[in-house]
């Protein structure tokens, strides 16, 4: 089963049972949290994704999709390499805030699968498991996010890192 089937069927699975959130569109920027990554492919990436986002607080679980494109910079470190990670996860998340809060805070865990495509001298892709943890904070239609990725590391690089992002619901 391709990446993108897998994704599509978790999407579908998991948003029947969650109507009351919405889809938000996200940017940010990853640090990978190895030296030798970074040296490989840069110390700062793009992050651009979609994620299902709570419209009220809930006092329970929610899952929903988690889908991202991280990107390093193309071809701007010493070595001419570059990368793209495409994690494809299903994320479980608590809210910590009352209803009718302005502000709501929460944290969630996802698990899932990690695309890796890499270019230079030895372009391939690659899947290999992951997880993550993060907390949010949502204030009317912004959403602020920290997240540290865990993959399993994939043709010898650690692509673990944390990422910042804000989103903006549309």
């Amino acid at each position: 089963m391709t990446l993108s089937a897998l994704t599509g069927l978790v999407m579908l699975l998991v948003t029947s049972e969650n109507s009351a959130t919405v889809v938000v569109p996200n940017v940010g920027l990853y640090r990978p949290t190895s030296e030798q990554t970074r040296t490989m492919y840069g110390s700062s990436w793009i992050v651009i994704g979609l994620r299902n986002r709570l419209l009220e607080p809930s006092k329970g679980v929610t899952y929903a999709p988690d889908t991202r494109l991280i990107a390093s910079p193309v071809r701007s470190t010493q070595s001419g390499n570059s990368v793209m990670l495409f994690p494809a996860q299903v994320r479980a998340t608590v809210g910590l805030s009352r209803s009718g809060s302005d502000t709501n805070v929460s944290m969630f865990a996802c698990a899932g699968l990690l695309g890796v495509w890499t270019s230079g001298s030895k372009s391939r892709y690659t899947m290999a498991p992951m997880t993550s943890i993060g907390f949010g904070i949502i204030r009317g239609r912004f959403d602020f996010e920290a997240v540290y990725y865990q993959p399993q590391s994939t043709d010898g690089y650690d692509f673990s890192g944390l990422s910042l992002g804000v989103g903006l619901r549309l």
